[in-house]
């Protein structure tokens, strides 16, 4: 599980999600091969925070989740299996015939499918493609799960968050002070700071142990713009702890290059 807050708008909509930030003692190294002969995909299996289950990128990680498409004025996300997520965007990265979100709209749920199953077993996944929509003259927006199939259900005007706020936590009050202006359209600092809300919400509830094992919420707060002229993107906040993470992954990488080299030196 991760976080995602999508805002869609007539003008314009809005989308955020965390990032991806591993520290050595969130990753579980069982069943994880890192020798130097071994085979590459069990190489880089790993269960992520919380016993979830990541596929296919390095055990210590710091990464986006969302993927950016300029050419199809599109944004793609998603919360679950970041394998076949990232095999997805590659896929509709390099389809030439695609040109805009209808197009991706078109081939999504048949698409998605096909991948999964020469894929073999994927963890869950749920994606969602945002994108300006010349044809519609304004933003359009999809979601799917891989537990109906990759159904397409479009989402409309309005706010559509993951997983549900705690509306016990003491910022309910603002998120619901906030929630209506944020969806008009009318001004963009609302929407954003709506999101920065709902954000921080959603993070102290996974940190809190709310959430279902295998969420997995850190990292930095991406907040992207969909309009008309193209995309925007910037970092909204930092969760808390997100520095030191940062600082133990960089120190665990250089120890992992240095063993590396020690073991080519050797070989030699």
């Amino acid at each position: 599980m991760t976080l995602f807050i999508v805002t869609v708008t007539e003008r314009y909509a809005l989308v955020s999600q965390d990032t991806f930030v591993t520290r050595e003692q969130d990753v579980s190294r069982e069943d994880v091969d890192t020798s130097l002969t071994g085979n590459m995909a069990t190489a880089t299996r790993t269960a992520y925070v919380g016993g979830g289950r990541t596929e296919l990128f390095p055990p210590l990680t710091f990464a986006s989740k969302m993927a950016f498409l300029p050419h199809l004025h599109a944004i793609v996300g998603g919360s679950g299996d970041f394998g076949l997520q990232a095999m997805w965007t590659g896929v509709l990265n390099m389809a030439g015939g695609l040109r805009i979100i209808d197009g991706i709209a078109c081939i999504a749920q048949s698409g998605l499918a096909r991948l999964a199953k020469r894929i073999g077993e994927p963890g869950p996944l749920t994606v969602f493609h945002v994108g300006w929509s010349e044809r519609a003259g304004k933003p359009r927006a999809f979601i799917q799960s891989s537990q109906d199939g990759f159904a397409l259900v479009e989402l409309t005007i309005g706010h559509s968050i993951s997983p549900a706020p705690n509306f016990n936590d003491p910022s309910a009050a603002t998120m619901c002070l906030l929630w209506k202006p944020a969806a008009t359209g009318e001004d963009i600092t609302a929407t954003r700071e709506f999101h920065k809300v709902v954000a921080t919400n959603q993070h102290r509830a996974y940190r809190s142990g709310l959430f279902r094992q295998g969420a997995g919420i850190g990292g930095q707060l991406q907040t992207a713009r969909v309009e008309h002229r193209g995309l925007s993107v910037e970092r909204t906040l930092s969760f808390p702890g997100f520095t030191e993470a940062v600082n133990e992954l960089s120190n665990a990488v250089e120890r992992h290059i240095d063993g590396m080299m020690a073991k080519i030196g050797a070989m030699a």
